[in-house]
């Protein structure tokens, strides 16, 4: 994703704060922060200087005003994906890029980006390996098949701690008129298949690398051209 700065939720609250943004989405709540550590707002003051941030005077500089900015746009999002380890905010007026807060570590230090979308996904290629995988001749007959109930079975008792497990989860804050909406599915492989499951409705399929590149390209919300022959779904054959 580049070369970023790094900071703690309590820098990026500090920073939101002078946009009057008190919650941003995927962060620990700014008052259990405080909480915790009291002089959290005074640390992240000074670590946003060291930074070159923040004047001495606690002035604001240009760099400073466009994280602001951005910070603001992201929390401002009515629709997220989160991937592993990205969280990714879909801006109202820009449909090219996106904003992107990275987890390093949970809870303590993140990244935030503002990036065109097949950044995302490109740097996800150098993150999961088997989606650099050749697709097979058969993957050309089948874009995803249901697992039997044994085979579901089997699949629910194995440990995933040891795989590269794609998470994809997506979220729409509530409306007026509707609540919100949370979807997630989990991708990984057995030997040489790929394996999707729909964690809400724990359901387990078997898929073609075409299918998780599709569903990739779905939550970041790129456009793909629907062609005839299924290869054009595999790495490098979207548009």
């Amino acid at each position: 994703m580049g070369k970023e700065m790094i900071f703690a939720p309590a820098e990026l609250y500090v920073l939101a704060g002078a946009a009057g943004v008190t919650d941003i989405f995927g962060l620990p709540n700014r008052d259990a922060i405080i909480l915790l550590d009291e002089e959290c707002v005074t640390k992240a003051t000074a670590s946003l200087k060291e930074k070159g941030l923040l004047t001495s005077e606690n002035g604001i500089t240009h760099a400073a005003f466009q994280m602001i900015e951005l910070l603001k746009e992201y929390e401002n999002c009515h629709e997220y994906t989160r991937i592993n380890n990205l969280l990714i905010g879909f801006l109202k007026e820009d449909k090219d890029r996106v904003a992107v807060l990275t987890e390093i570590e949970p809870n303590k230090k993140y990244e935030i980006d503002y990036i065109p979308k097949p950044d995302v996904y490109f740097s996800l290629l150098t993150r999961i390996p088997f989606l650099l995988r050749e697709p097979r001749d058969i993957e050309d007959t089948f874009f995803s098949k249901r697992m039997t109930e044994t085979e579901q079975q089997t699949f629910e008792e194995k440990d995933l701690s040891n795989k590269d497990v794609i998470a994809m989860e997506t979220y729409t804050r509530p409306r007026s008129n509707r609540g919100g909406k949370w979807e997630c599915f989990l991708y990984f492989t057995e030997g040489e298949d790929f394996i999707q499951i729909d964690v809400e409705r724990n359901r387990y399929d078997w898929v073609s690398l075409y299918a998780v590149n599709k569903k990739l390209y779905d939550v970041l919300k790129m456009p793909y051209k629907k062609l005839i022959e299924p290869r054009q779904f595999s790495l490098g054959g979207i548009e």
